[in-house]
């Protein structure tokens, strides 16, 4: 118990007490917009201004760190800000900034470490209400032949989400938070617990992405496992990975571009993922590739009604509605991540964007900091010894 409370108790001091207020209120804010807790709207938009003065003390206290580049953050920032004000994603686009540009100097585990704690928590309180009949435990009746399946029930419940798939995905993300934390190392009892969290997700959700995720978690501590005492030297490999995050990107676009209708392997491959390139296909036709993003409305879910254009890749949202310079600096964050990781033989990190980065090849979640917490890690101390930095 007391490795595991060490594992994931964050560090609080009077350096990083501004930063981890306003990642624990931002958190909240987003996992409330995800789930269907029954708040007022006047709460709601209070927590959101809250976390909103928190977030620009954090970004504007943060400049001094940087010196003289500071005049390359504020150019970003600037060209965020119009981004975020184009798309209508404002807020999320002053979380993204602010807790990317704020975090120098802090280190990155102790951050995941407050992530999973609020998580963690909300994730549980969450579905034992839903449980309970506290909120809603909404139940999805799935009778497409055409939607491939892990079980045979027709019957998907959301666990008081906004869709069966956002808990197995949140679930997921919180997982590989606690596998990077322990280090890519898993012990007995946390493989049981990895097992049984898959073989009820089956059972309830049929939720897809949530357990490959799972499943991907487990192969990718085999691999590390593998690479770091049976066969170190194929560490070099990891050098390749730096680069997984661009390549999933050129081939989400390619592959999106280059479908074609009424050709039997192409269709098969849009079958095969659920219509995705078919609906990204239609969205680069209908709206282009804007310079610095556009307002597009996604209709999704049972509530589309027969208009459903929603882009589930990443990659394609990214191109489609935030345009090519926030695409270009998404790319370039994740390779400096990465790169910083290779250099510290932090495999672990680079592990944990390659699968972040392969389940945004057929789902929106990469882009939300509630689904992923890693691109933070751009700017802070990603040294796999904890214990060196108390901030």
């Amino acid at each position: 118990m007391n490795k595991f409370i060490h594992v994931i108790i964050p560090r609080i001091n009077k350096y990083n007490i501004v930063y981890i207020s306003g990642l624990v209120v931002t958190l909240i804010c987003l996992l409330f917009d995800t789930t269907r807790w029954p708040i007022s709207h006047a709460i709601h938009v209070g927590l959101k201004c809250f976390a909103g003065c928190l977030l620009c003390v954090i970004l504007f206290t943060s400049l001094p760190k940087y010196g003289v580049k500071s005049i390359w953050v504020i150019f970003c920032v600037c060209i965020l800000t119009y981004i975020g004000i184009v798309t209508d994603t404002s807020f999320r686009m002053l979380a993204l900034t602010a807790l990317i540009f704020g975090s120098k100097g802090l280190n990155f585990n102790n951050i995941l470490k407050v992530y999973f704690c609020i998580s963690a928590l909300f994730f549980i309180t969450t579905v034992g209400a839903s449980l309970c009949g506290i909120i809603e435990n909404r139940a999805i009746y799935s009778w497409d032949l055409n939607r491939l399946s892990y079980s045979s029930s027709s019957v998907r419940f959301c666990y008081g989400y906004g869709w069966p798939t956002s808990m197995p995905v949140h679930c997921s993300i919180i997982l590989l938070t606690y596998w990077y934390l322990k280090n890519g190392i898993l012990s007995k009892l946390d493989l049981g617990v990895f097992f049984a969290i898959i073989y009820w997700m089956i059972l309830h959700t049929d939720a897809r992405l949530g357990v490959g995720s799972i499943l991907g978690i487990l192969l990718i501590n085999i691999f590390y496992f593998l690479t770091r005492k049976t066969f170190p030297q194929y560490n070099k490999l990891y050098f390749i990975l730096v680069y997984s995050i661009p390549f999933f990107f050129i081939l989400a676009l390619w592959a999106t571009v280059a479908y074609r209708y009424n050709n039997f392997t192409w269709d098969f491959i849009n079958y095969m993922l659920s219509g995705r390139l078919a609906l990204g296909n239609e969205a680069i036709h209908n709206y282009g590739i804007p310079l610095l993003g556009q307002l597009v409305k996604l209709n999704g879910g049972d509530d589309s009604g027969i208009y459903y254009n929603y882009i589930d890749s990443s990659y394609i949202q990214l191109i489609v509605i935030y345009g090519i310079v926030y695409t270009a600096l998404f790319l370039i964050t994740y390779y400096f991540i990465c790169h910083k990781a290779y250099k510290n033989n932090n495999y672990p990190l680079i592990l944990a964007v390659l699968l972040t980065g392969v389940s945004g090849l057929i789902s929106d979640y990469m882009l939300i900091l509630t689904m992923n917490p890693f691109y933070i890690a751009l700017f802070t101390k990603t040294n796999s010894n904890y214990n060196n930095c108390n901030l």
